[in-house]
């Protein structure tokens, strides 16, 4: 569980290596499964019905009344103990096919299925002789090909002896158990806390398939918008530079989302690579052409120019809404060019 788990005040702890009487331990692992712990907890929280702050790596936080909890005797107790009767909020299990992922389980059995029978009929056909000269031998070549090539579950073997005392290996595949495989092809389970009042079972399929541009994010985070390590003094410093990025975050991803909004239909547009070929523009495509822009600072009489060298710039800031006639920037003295960069 978190660290930053709120908790609920315990007026009695019970030590359960040592049981009272009427204690019931199944329900105990029931509830330290459900809860997530790595272990069976050692204590059990009683009368756990008032709800304190507990303390927290930055900071405290009520307990909201439901779902489960860290249980401390005290608001800044060193040690933890888990209440199984924090458990109370109820969970859905949604579950749902993909003929996508379905095709590819089944190949990728029929290909371990066909790996493992040319080494079964190699070991077979090699039964008795130099190699495998002894039982011991057959049965220890089989238990790495099942592993290797995992049909543990669904390979049956026999070892016997010919007329003349040599090991023999017959083999074969457990239909049933590849038709039971077989069935559970492309299921798979989302577990969701929602209620179906608040969203249905396609909604939160839709939700579970949005996260991709969510992990994204925390690649941009660390990837275009990182910055120079820093050694600062004070956590303030430290969550004034993650308020920086984030901001920079923000920029960055309504960007994108702007030349999305603009491109409409399919959302693609072509000149972002050498082929031309039709693609989603993403933010770090984007700030990389627009990068490439060059800006000549004019004076007093003659005012500055954006030097644009490739169409796709055109396109891109005429998305953005940016008027390349009129570039935002500060009038000096003189002539000379200067690279223009695009204001994160």
């Amino acid at each position: 569980m978190p660290a930053y788990t709120p908790a609920r005040a315990c007026q009695q702890v019970v030590d359960l290596k040592t049981l009272p009487a009427g204690t019931n331990l199944d329900l105990v692992n029931q509830a330290a499964k459900a809860l997530g712990l790595l272990e069976v907890p050692t204590v059990l929280g009683g009368a756990c019905d008032r709800p304190i702050r507990t303390d927290a790596d930055s900071g405290t936080t009520a307990y909201p009344g439901h779902g489960p909890v860290i249980l401390r005797i005290s608001e800044y107790a060193r040690y933890q103990q888990h209440c199984t009767d924090s458990v109370s909020e109820s969970l859905r299990r949604i579950l749902v096919h993909s003929t996508g992922n379905a095709q590819g389980q089944r190949r990728a059995r029929e290909k371990r299925l066909a790996k493992a029978a040319a080494e079964l009929d190699k070991v077979a056909r090699g039964a008795g002789g130099r190699y495998y000269n002894t039982p011991e031998k057959i049965a220890a070549r089989i238990g790495v090909i099942a592993k290797t090539r995992r049909v543990a579950s669904c390979l049956r073997t026999a070892i016997g002896a010919d007329a003349t005392d040599k090991p023999t290996l017959t083999w074969h595949f457990d239909q049933q158990i590849l038709a039971t495989e077989a069935a559970a092809d492309g299921w798979y389970a989302l577990v969701t806390s929602r209620p179906p009042e608040q969203d249905d079972a396609a909604q939160v399929l839709l939700d579970y398939k949005g996260q991709g541009a969510v992990e994204r994010r925390y690649s941009d985070f660390k990837g275009p918008l990182a910055v120079t390590p820093l050694f600062v003094q004070h956590n303030r410093r430290i969550a004034a530079l993650i308020q920086v990025i984030c901001l920079a975050l923000l920029v960055f991803c309504l960007i994108e989302r702007q030349v999305l909004r603009a491109l409409g239909g399919d959302q693609k547009m072509p000149g972002l690579y050498p082929d031309a070929r039709r693609v989603r523009p993403t933010a770090r495509m984007i700030l990389f052409h627009l990068g490439e822009l060059w800006l000549r600072v004019g004076s007093a009489t003659d005012p500055p120019t954006i030097v644009i060298t490739r169409g796709v710039q055109v396109h891109l800031l005429d998305l953005l809404g940016v008027q390349v006639d009129r570039p935002r920037w500060p009038e000096t003295r003189g002539r000379h060019t200067e690279h223009f960069s695009w204001p994160l």
